[in-house]
């Protein structure tokens, strides 16, 4: 119903009057700002006119979506979702003030809508809505809700300001007296008028009859439609509605063009019998502008045979807004349109079928927009049969010489093409004046039009003309290069050495004229020995065919060529050279039997590189000048190259130090035994210690001294080579005095280990002579003091080890550390007696324990703290030499070595045995005769009859760098005299080694002695690791060596580790022959060495250094002070294997003191129990922090051997880092209470298996 009079809106008001009445009054509140209301059914909700200054008051309510907002001038109330709670039904109301003073009830069907769509249900104010929210009319300002409804109706609907009764509800005005009755004939409304807009064009409106707009308004009445846009109108009038749609008169061209392109506003409105009828609305679009097309080329060449989903023409046009193909609508015409296909709304153009002849096709391309407006694009479709180029090769110096670097045009048979050619701006042009149809040679580029056009990118574009019709360019390209490679500045003498494995000889590198390395190249040898070699052709890596095994050069070409074919040169001389086998240290004096007793020193002066110690126990002078045989030992530091060292060098401080005999008593023979102390005072440094047999020791005040008591002496590490003198050893060390007359203490001396685990090392000395050869050894316990230790009363100071109480059975004649043998965290021993049981000989290990009572080696026997090792038969004086083997089958129990150096073997008289005994943890007896059948160890049967094999034997560490410590034996008879040793690898078998097999290079080498009668091999051990390469090396004594016209001088020849297995000739390490494997790239005593990815040698002196790998085959050798040893991903892999890059094996050594390895990275795995024994070492704590989530793995066994001077291994990091134990009660087990060391507090955990082992874990760590 239309909204025509007040009296309308008061019957509407009036209905909600009475609703209003019955519903629960709310008196809204009004503040500032934005409130909300949640509307509820069953209320009316008031905001009186009394809150306000009636006459300042503005309100205006509008329906926003579902809600009710009423804006006041400092305020806004919505009523959210009114329009929908409270309905036609009138459920709930809202009430706002009328001018009068009364109330306007809001109904919810009823509203105005203004131009901006807005619609308003009611307004009150000094300015009505019209002139606030529109600028079409004006109300003279004065004019309220009512007067609006009853005298501006006309303006309102002008500006579609229209009052709307949408249900039967609505109105305005205040609390009138009208009845209610909506049957009131002034209640009569018209029908809005319905307008229908089909199209419109201005070109052709007057001539379609479907191009009308259609008006359907009440029977009768009379209509007016208005056209307005761009502030132009038209009207247009139908005299008397039809009641169905009625046409409107046609507008004109001219009209059309009045209003202009754009929106075109439709409004109608019927009145008939006095009653106008709201607007009735429509619109539509004026669009005269015709489409555009781009400006793309319409000459189109297309290849025969091509097929037909390829597009041949896309066309592409715009409407007047500029949006591409939007509402375009594409057709094609013209006499070859049948051919083709287009898509109606992309304009992508394509053959029906596949052309397959050379023609040119018309056709033109229709865009028509949505208004009808049309574009035409004529385009010419020539189908052509292109040149196809094929390019072969092109240089300059053989372009005219051969046919294959030819360039070839296929163009249709009989026509005429063009061939350009171009590059930095300039051109060559060759033509072909009839093509064959199949592939024509270009006639040659010459060397002159070549340089023309220059090196780089050569574009070729060859054009076709056949019958007046041009094909499009077949194109292609090549590169002219004239520029040969070239070859970097490496060195082009290249050093290897023999038995090396395959591995790269030379790298050959070279770039082409961009400056790449290896792109684009390709590498080749030639000359004499070019069979030797392989080259890998991409990259130009040389490596031998073969392992090389003598000595010789090699001379070959190595040869680069480019893609072009250019070509370069680069001899090569590969020369082929055994790697330094070691050097040699020569005795001062002749007679003086220099190298009767040799040993590894460990590292005395703390550099990082282990040291050595010689004896010449027939050295010595009195101060006039005579020989008096005191005895003088020599400690030489560690190196790496072959140069002699000449012990009256070492005298005088250079290259080591003297160690002078007593000299009170002349023959005192010191030096008799020799051998590294371990680190006895724990100051970092290792120590020594010296037995001197014949030493003569001091008694108690009145008595006489003690006669050929002997003496055994301990000289602290230091860093100096200022000589030592026994007899005022002082603050140097300490004197252990034997205990009787004639015992001989000090006739065999040896490091013992840690055998009380109290963090410092012990020592071992035998008294071979002691009650008529009876035999007696004591274990000195490790102090930092230079107190003397008198055996006659050892106290607190060790523990006595008593022999079996026969005499002449020489129990001690050899005696060393055995080191762990049942794996119970402390260092055990190993005792000979040689001449016991019918002179087959006895040994025996005594486990290491803590508490200081004596041991009867009859215990031993009946297998009480140790066990007990038998010979095999009489008259092998088995045991003449004892030692650790170390851990030979990897089983983490340390192995013993005994030497039975007159025992028969393979019916050989005298050629000797030596047997290996494993490891164990029970104390049941071995004998040897078992361990040549193969249990429990294996024989190593001598060579030749009376080579004497075994006379000395010693653990050898790891030589081969294979994870198993290796053996030396010595054979000082052999080969009449000229000695022999023998190195064999360690192995988890128990198969027999005949040391002929060593020989012919089968498990082992074997080292020849020098000249006849040295009796090389007379005395053997390890070196340790002399040249810091990081396998282990060798030291020979062969102290009847004659040299410098003066006989019986001595000499010691240090020998390098190395992994294969030939022969080492002393006379050529006497010779200094052959080349240093590898250079120390880092030595000295820096803060800090930061390495680089290359494969490094550290060699760190004694102070607090930081080590960085940053990556490589690197060898870490820290030696003394409290020093971090940083490791990453790609050093960690190397420690995982071996084999040796640049001869390096990775190894870390932290030497002397607290020492930390430092992980860098994250997610890394330091798994302990796959890196081989001995290439972590010494280290105390281990640093997981990285840069996160980082893991260690280890076991018992790795935390006893990672560190020579405590069994506590520390394991900081940060959270995220992990720690890989075994718990339970035979392995690892968390204590109860925890440790705080330098701010950092630890779970500590134990393990059954040995009682000094700890694993100090940071509390903030993983453990799983």
């Amino acid at each position: 119903m239309q909204i025509k009079t007040q009296k309308q809106i008061t019957i509407l008001q009036n209905k909600a009057q009475k609703v209003a009445d019955q519903l629960n009054e709310e008196v809204v509140a009004i503040a500032k700002g934005i409130q909300h209301i949640q509307t509820q059914t069953g209320v009316v909700y008031q905001l009186n006119a009394e809150n306000f200054d009636a006459k300042k008051l503005t309100l205006i309510a509008k329906k926003i979506g579902d809600d009710l907002e009423v804006t006041l001038e400092e305020s806004v109330v919505v009523f959210d979702n009114y329009f929908n709670v409270c309905g036609t039904d009138l459920s709930c109301l809202v009430s706002l003030p009328t001018e009068d003073g009364g109330l306007y009830h809001i109904v919810a069907d009823a509203f105005f809508t203004l131009e901006d769509g807005t619609q308003v249900v009611y307004f009150y104010g000094e300015q009505s809505i019209v002139t606030t929210e529109s600028s079409a009319a004006s109300t003279k300002g004065n004019q309220s809700f009512f007067d609006v409804i009853n005298s501006n109706i006309k303006i309102v609907a002008i500006v579609t300001a229209v009052a709307v009764v949408v249900a039967s509800s609505g109105g305005s005005g205040g609390s009138g007296s009208d009845d209610g009755d909506d049957s009131d004939d002034d209640n009569k409304t018209l029908e809005q008028p319905i307008v229908q807009v089909a199209e419109v064009n201005a070109t052709e409106n007057e001539a379609k009859d479907e191009n009308h707009i259609t008006v359907k308004a009440e029977l009768g009445s009379k209509v007016t439609i208005t056209f307005s846009a761009n502030g132009k109108t038209v009207t247009k009038i139908i005299e008397s509605a039809s009641g169905n749609h009625d046409k409107v008169s046609v507008l004109t061209v001219d009209e059309l063009n009045a209003l202009g392109d754009g929106s075109i506003s439709i409004s109608a409105v019927a009145a008939k019998d006095g009653v106008i009828s709201s607007a009735g609305t429509g619109s539509f679009t004026l669009d005269t502008v015709a489409p555009i097309f781009d400006q793309q080329p319409t000459a189109i060449n297309t290849d025969i045979n091509t097929p037909i989903t390829t597009t041949i023409y896309d066309a592409q046009a715009t409407d007047q807004n500029g949006n591409a193909d939007e509402g375009i609508t594409y057709s094609i015409k013209g006499t070859n349109a049948n051919k083709f296909e287009i898509t109606a709304n992309t304009g992508v153009v394509t053959y029906k079928t596949m052309q397959t002849s050379v023609h040119i096709d018309a056709i033109t391309i229709v865009a028509t927009d949505v208004a009808g407006n049309e574009s035409l694009q004529n385009i010419t479709v020539s189908v052509v049969n292109n040149p196809t180029i094929q390019v072969a090769e092109v240089n300059t110096t053989e372009n005219e010489a051969q046919d294959e670097n030819q360039i070839t045009i296929k163009a249709e048979a009989g026509s005429k093409v063009t061939i350009t050619f171009s590059a930095n701006g300039k051109t060559v042009i060759k033509v072909i004046e009839s093509a064959s149809g199949n592939h024509d040679k270009v006639s040659a580029l010459t060397v002159d039009e070549l340089n023309t056009l220059g090196d780089g990118l050569i574009s070729i574009s060859a054009v076709a003309v056949k019958d007046g019709v041009t094909s499009s360019a077949g194109t292609g390209s090549f590169t002219l290069d004239t520029v040969a490679p070239i070859f970097d500045q490496q060195s082009t003498a290249i050093n290897t050495n023999t038995h090396a494995p395959i591995t790269t000889i030379y790298d050959a590198q070279a770039t082409d004229q961009n400056g790449n390395a290896d792109e684009g190249i390709t590498y080749s040898i030639k000359g004499t020995n070019a069979d030797k070699f392989e080259i890998t052709a991409d990259t130009g890596v040389v490596t031998y065919k073969t392992i090389q095994t003598s000595e010789h050069d090699d001379t070959i070409t190595i040869v680069a060529a480019d893609i072009a074919g250019n070509t370069v040169e680069k001899v090569v001389t590969v020369s082929v050279k055994n790697l330094m086998h070691g050097f040699t240290i020569d005795g001062g004096n002749g007679g003086y039997a220099s190298g009767w007793s040799t040993s590894s020193a460990g590292d005395v002066n703390g550099d990082g590189l282990d040291d050595l110690i010689v004896s010449s126990y027939l050295d010595g002078t009195t101060p006039d000048g005579s020989r008096n045989r005191s005895g003088n030992s020599y400690v030489v530091f560690g190196k790496i190259d072959e140069t002699i060292v000449d012990l009256s060098a070492v005298v005088s401080g250079t290259g080591g130090f003297v160690v002078h005999g007593d000299g009170t008593y002349p023959g005192d023979w010191s030096g008799w035994s020799v051998s590294s102390a371990g680190d006895v005072n724990g100051d970092g440094l290792d120590d020594l210690i010296i037995g001197v047999r014949n030493a003569w020791g001091r008694s108690p005040p009145g008595e006489d001294p003690r006669q050929f008591s002997g003496n055994s002496y301990v000289v602290f590490g230091k860093t100096d080579g200022t000589a030592v003198n026994l007899s005022a050893i002082g603050t140097d060390g300490f004197s252990i005095e034997g205990a009787s007359n004639l015992e001989q203490n000090g006739f065999s001396v040896s490091s013992a280990g840690d055998v009380n685990g109290d963090g410092l090392d012990d020592l071992i000395v035998a008294s071979a002579y002691f009650n008529t050869a009876e035999g007696r050894v004591y274990v000195v316990f490790g102090k930092t003091d230079g107190v003397t230790v008198d055996l006659a009363n050892i106290g607190t100071s060790g523990f006595v080890i008593k022999g079996e109480e026969v005499q002449n059975w020489w129990t001690g004649r050899s005696v060393s550390s055995a080191g762990d043998v049942n794996g119970d965290g402390l260092d055990d021993l190993i005792i000979s007696a040689y001449y016991a049981n019918l002179e087959a000989g006895k040994s025996y290990v005594v486990f290491g324990k803590i508490d200081k009572n004596d041991i009867n080696l009859l215990d031993i026997v009946s297998g009480t703290g140790g066990f007990v090792i038998n010979g095999e038969n009489d008259g092998d004086l088995s045991s003449c030499s004892v030692s650790s083997a170390g851990d030979v089958n990897g089983d983490g129990l340390d192995d013993l070595i005994v030497g039975a150096h007159k025992a028969t073997s393979n019916n050989k008289a005298e050629t000797g045995k030596t047997y290996v005994v494993f490891g164990k943890t029970d104390k049941n007896a071995v004998n040897l005769s078992t361990i040549a059948l193969g249990t429990g160890g294996f024989v190593i049967n001598g060579e030749n009859a009376g080579d004497w094999s075994g006379w000395s034997v010693s653990s050898a560490g790891d030589v081969n760098g294979d994870g198993l410590d290796d053996l030396i034996i010595g054979a000082k008879k052999a080969n009449s005299g000229n000695g022999k040793s023998y190195v064999v690898f360690g192995k988890a078998n128990e198969d027999s080694v005949n040391l002929s097999a060593i020989v012919a290079g089968t498990g082992g080498f074997v080292i020849n002695g020098e000249s006849a009668e040295d009796e090389s091999g007379h005395s053997v051990s390890s070196a340790g690791d002399v040249n810091g390469d990081g396998l282990d090396d060798l030291i020979v004594g062969a102290y009847l060596v004659n040299h410098s016209l003066q006989e019986g001088k001595g000499r010691s020849y240090v020998v390098f580790g190395k992994t294969d297995t030939a022969a080492v000739h002393l006379a050529d390490v006497s010779a200094g022959r052959g080349i240093i494997g590898h250079a120390i790239d880092f030595q000295g005593n820096q803060s800090e060495y930061s390495g680089t990815s290359a494969d490094e040698l550290f060699v760190a002196g004694e102070g607090d250094n930081i080590l960085i790998g940053n990556g490589g085959t690197d060898v870490f050798n820290a030696g003394a002070g409290n020093d971090t040893i940083i490791i990453d991903s790609n050093n960690l892999t190397k420690l995982y294997s071996n084999t040796l890059s640049n001869n390096l094996l990775a190894r870390v050594d932290g030497g002397g003191d607290i020492d930390i390895l430092k992980l860098s990275g994250s997610n890394l795995r330091l798994d302990l129990t796959h890196i081989d024994n001995g290439r972590i070492q010494d280290i105390e704590v281990i640093d997981l922090t990285g840069s996160g989530d980082n893991t260690l793995i280890l076991n018992l066994n790795d935390l006893l051997d990672i560190s020579s001077s405590t069994n506590i291994l520390k394991v900081i990091g940060n959270s995220g880092d992990k720690v890989d134990i075994e718990l339970n009660d035979n392995a690892f087990v968390q204590n109860s209470a925890s440790e705080t060391k330098d701010g950092i507090t630890y779970h500590v955990y134990s393990n059954a298996n040995a009682s000094t082992a700890e694993l100090w874990i940071d509390q903030g760590l993983g453990v799983i």
